[in-house]
């Protein structure tokens, strides 16, 4: 896994842009990649787990950036602000295939509040008044900390998506909290939802998110050259998802 700044940390940043990746390996075939990251602008916090981590995000905002940034992605494809996850489920770690895959329509990550408390909003300063730079405090996370709670969800709401109201953070999943409940019961982690504008009425997602597993760190974050010269992580484009 790697976290880093989706942008330049300048002095006059409103806040950090937070992104994560992570690799998983397999024999004898590429390794399967996924992205997530909480938008393309700044955030308004200095705390690199404010704001949960989406593989799905909003357009760029500004005309600018519209008209630069965001004109030379769509070179690439259209969906730019989404990537696919259908190759997550399309073979085992051993390289076999499986003949049905499951995957979620959409995935987000939400961070440990436990691990949000550990630093303020605003920008942090050691005592000769130099600015601490997040991966310094990145690595005062504990080995064996839950960092995220993996939400899923299986298909395109028709309805406004709107995250589910903030839940009681678990260490342990249920037995059943897999992609393949998702044609299951309701696992209850969400609730009416208020969807804002005239009357504010409350409105159900007809395809909630899900808890189905959580990331737990198992050594320390650390510094690494190589991860940010060498490792790169690729991203799947959603056409592949949409063909099923």
């Amino acid at each position: 896994m790697r976290l880093s700044e989706g942008n330049f940390d300048v002095p006059e940043a409103s806040g950090l842009t937070p992104t994560m990746a992570m690799k998983f390996l397999r024999d004898g075939t590429p390794s399967v990649n996924i992205v997530a990251n909480t938008s393309f602008a700044p955030s308004n916090s200095f705390n690199f787990f404010a704001n949960n981590f989406r593989t799905t995000v909003e357009l760029f905002q500004d005309p600018i950036e519209i008209q630069t940034i965001q004109k030379k992605f769509r070179e690439i494809g259209p969906h730019i602000q989404t990537v696919g996850k259908r190759d997550l489920a399309e073979f085992t770690a051993d390289n076999s295939i499986v003949s049905n895959p499951v995957f979620p329509f959409d995935l987000y990550f939400k961070p440990n509040p436990n691990v949000t408390a550990m630093w303020p909003h605003t920008r942090q300063y050691d005592i000769f008044n130099n600015p601490i730079p997040f991966y310094d405090q990145l690595a005062q996370i504990p080995v064996d900390t839950i960092l995220f709670r993996v939400m899923a969800k299986k298909c395109c709401s028709t309805k406004r998506t709107i995250d589910p109201d903030p839940i009681e953070f678990e260490d342990t999943v249920k037995a059943d909290d897999s992609f393949k409940s998702f044609d299951g019961a309701d696992l209850n982690l969400h609730r009416n939802l208020q969807w804002g504008g005239g009357g504010d009425d409350p409105i159900k997602d007809e395809c909630p998110y899900q808890h189905i597993g959580n990331i737990r760190l198992k050594s320390r974050l650390t510094k690494c050259e190589f991860g940010d010269m060498c490792l790169f992580f690729q991203h799947t484009d959603i056409e592949h998802d949409l063909k099923l």
